[in-house]
């Protein structure tokens, strides 16, 4: 029996981004791992909200995810949650990862609805999530942006630019990936 590198699945504020962990289990099992799911939400608190933006700060979000992982003595974390997220100088993020404490969080806030706010249909919301939490799993792994608009490394700007990847790593970024064992 073989044994498979796990990746620690967590609920960040709600259960309600659970919804789509059949599109999170396959991006885990994408780089051959194994997702190892928790139930127990990671609650947060007015210190993470930012009053002024309106959204929550994606670095104090990973280090909730860090202190939880870390008394659970589990690996690599992605936390996952349906509230917008951000980062200093940037307007909004659909994932961070911090690869020196080796966890991720991933909002589904952006990827689910248009500016508009209609509703999309829900293929095109499985594969976006999908596509970014596989980009986030690849960050864990010791991937970095890569320039090729349609891998799934590639940095994404805007939802267009999720969109327009495909679900696949370029021949560049499955080699890097190789080569890091």
């Amino acid at each position: 029996m073989s044994y498979k590198e796990k990746v620690a699945v967590y609920p960040v504020h709600s259960m309600d981004g659970y919804k789509y962990m059949t599109q999170i289990e396959a991006a885990i099992r994408f780089y051959d791992k194994e997702p190892d799911v928790s139930l127990e939400v990671i609650s947060l608190s007015a210190q993470e909200y930012d009053v002024m933006r309106k959204q929550y700060k994606a670095d104090m979000i990973i280090d909730r995810i860090v202190a939880r992982r870390d008394v659970d003595k589990k690996g690599k974390a992605l936390g996952i949650t349906t509230v917008d997220i951000s980062m200093p100088k940037m307007n909004y993020v659909f994932g961070v990862t911090n690869t020196v404490k080796k966890a991720s969080v991933l909002s589904f806030a952006r990827l689910t609805i248009l500016p508009l706010g209609i509703h999309l249909g829900l293929k095109t919301v499985e594969e976006r999530v999908f596509k970014e939490s596989a980009h986030e799993i690849g960050h864990l792994l010791g991937l970095t942006h890569c320039f090729e608009t349609t891998c799934i490394m590639s940095f994404a700007n805007s939802i267009k630019e999720v969109d327009d990847k495909l679900p696949l790593l370029c021949n560049s970024c499955k080699e890097k990936l190789k080569s890091r064992g």
